[in-house]
């Protein structure tokens, strides 16, 4: 059997990530004043206990985990109050302890037997029992919760059927004794402890499940007091419920924007905000109306931030260029090589996103167990000289074709649309603007004729899997630039080795074999960042935005 142990992973300790950039909603931490506590046990210097984080957030419209978004701000109220089985370890990604002290998992990767954590307590001083997490899922999965993360429960035994309501709760979850969880899987999936680190996934005593939009109670190191105002303007306190937690209180209040926050934190009554981003996800653009024409169409670098310390941390979301491998204008490979050739993902970071983003050299970002990849090398990274020497084999006659560039109207958008257009034509590749209004653009993109396209997705886990899978699966709808099965079998196999390094092998495999179809161009990865204050120490961002309070603490 495959065994994860947490004594193994504390053994191998932990990554720090603090570079500065971003352009995703960040929250930012610092100090508050101290409401007394103490400073540990007397005659030693350990991090002091006490003290009051103040957190600014947007986009929070919940206290239900199964209701989280793709925001950061979501992720860290969630994780406030309750805890996922697994947790993403910051700046890794790798599958950490979470409730679960350990977890195995059968030689064919289809059952996954969880062992809870020893003493862990909900919020209310109950004990976390395995029944809880059960219920916890099934409610997730059910159809009546709508909840957007159900789709990470999609493998497990009766899945289908919890999602038509034709039967109560997940088959393949059992509870055999209070503090283990077993777990079926119809198919091979080697990396599925990943997919319970979701925030989304954050367990809830079954007792308050009926109420958990409005009072639930957590498995998190904090527990919810008083009256929640959840709305723009409102304010949620909570107060320490587990003694490995080292702040007293953590309140947070929410903001309408980034900016707002920023300015909140600026004014001194904010210890943590978000800094301002260009865009909250590669595809906010479709929520928002385009621009009207006074609107500027290129970026500005925005105003320096407050006095404080910048922490940043790769995010799950990126952007590519696509090109539609059906549209018979790219049937030569040379051309669609040479378009992909000529792009610059370093400039495009710099020049478009003032170097608030990462630059990609391959599919799989930063911050997830085998990323960031560099498979561009040779294939789609920026070579003008190689994509000009591409053009004048495929043309010799020197008619190259004129590309339309598709994107969803938003001035970052248009932005990155023209300087795609001025490395085109520096190579000798004639390019135009072809803008389309947000709310239509996906439609556009699955059933009209797109050329060279702006694409973005939001991984709902740290894996490999997730950022190659569903956007080039060749069996997956969301496969809107065409990307043929090259990569398939190596995918397909990869889900079913238990061991990291060769189930890597086999990911490295299959995005060098999607790249070499020459339809994508990763550019940019966003990332969370925070302004915090300079006494709030212990601070990790993961991943998913969030960070752990409970290792949160103010200096002395």
């Amino acid at each position: 059997m495959t065994r994860f142990d947490g004594k193994a992973a504390r053994r191998r300790g932990r990554v720090v990530v603090t570079a500065a950039v971003a352009a995703v909603v960040v929250l930012g931490a610092g100090l508050v004043g101290c409401s007394g506590g103490d400073s540990g046990t007397p005659g030693t210097t350990g991090p002091r206990r006490g003290g009051t984080l103040r957190i600014g957030v947007t986009d929070v419209a919940s206290l239900d985990p199964a209701s989280v978004s793709a925001e950061p701000g979501a992720a860290t109220v969630y994780g406030l109050f309750s805890e996922t089985l697994v947790r993403a370890e910051p700046g890794t990604g790798e599958p950490a302890p979470g409730l679960a002290a350990r977890w195995k998992a059968d030689p064919k990767q289809t059952k996954f037997t969880f062992t809870l954590r020893r003493g862990a307590r909900f919020s209310d001083g109950t004990p976390v029992r395995a029944a809880d997490v059960k219920a916890t899922l099934d409610r997730v999965a059910a159809k009546a919760t709508a909840s957007p993360v159900a789709h990470l429960l999609d493998v497990v035994v009766g899945y289908e059927e919890a999602r038509k309501g034709s039967k109560p709760g997940l088959a393949g979850i059992t509870a055999p004794d209070p503090s283990t969880l077993v777990v079926a899987l119809r198919l091979p999936l080697a990396s599925f402890p990943s997919r319970l680190a979701n925030p989304g996934l954050g367990i809830l005593a079954a007792s308050s499940l009926p109420k958990a939009k409005t009072a639930p109670v957590g498995s998190g190191p904090f527990r919810i007091e008083g009256r929640p105002e959840v709305e723009v303007g409102g304010r949620v306190v909570f107060r320490r419920s587990d003694r490995r937690a080292f702040l007293d209180r953590v309140v947070v209040r929410i903001y309408a924007s980034a900016a707002a926050a920023e300015k909140a934190y600026a004014g001194g009554d904010l210890d943590v905000a978000p800094l301002v981003r260009d865009e909250a996800t590669p595809d906010s653009a479709l929520t928002v109306p385009p621009p009207s024409p006074k609107v500027a169409t290129t970026t500005t670098e925005p105003p320096p931030p407050p006095s404080g310390d910048v922490v940043s941390a790769p995010f799950r979301a990126v952007g590519y260029y696509e090109l539609n491998l059906k549209n018979r204008k790219f049937a030569d490979a040379r051309f669609r090589q040479a378009i992909i050739r000529a792009l610059d993902e370093r400039r495009v970071a710099t020049s478009v996103y003032g170097g608030r983003v990462r630059a990609m050299g391959g599919l799989v970002p930063a911050g997830v167990p085998g990323g960031p990849s560099e498979r561009c090398e040779g294939l789609c990274d920026h070579d003008p000289a190689a994509a000009r020497k591409l053009l004048a084999k495929a043309f010799p006659g020197g008619k190259v074709p004129t590309v339309a560039i598709d994107f969803d109207e938003s001035p970052t958008q248009r932005a990155l649309a023209r300087a795609a257009v001025s490395q085109l034509k520096a190579v000798g590749i004639p390019a135009v603007l072809r803008p389309h209004v947000p709310k239509d653009y996906a439609n556009f993109l699955v059933n009209g004729k797109p050329e060279l396209f702006r694409f973005g997705w939001v991984a709902d886990t740290l894996t490999e899997r997730a950022f190659l899978t569903p956007a080039f699966l060749s069996r997956a709808p969301e496969n809107v630039a065409r990307v043929g099965p090259a990569g398939d079998a190596a995918i397909d196999a990869a889900a079913k080795v238990a061991t990291p390094s060769k189930r890597r092998e086999l990911y490295g495999q299959a995005e060098k074999a999607i790249l070499s179809q020459f339809a994508v161009k990763p550019l940019v990865q966003l990332q969370t960042r925070l302004i915090t204050s300079p006494k709030v120490d212990g601070l990790r961002l993961d991943g998913f935005g969030a960070f752990d309070a409970a290792a949160v603490h103010l200096a002395s």
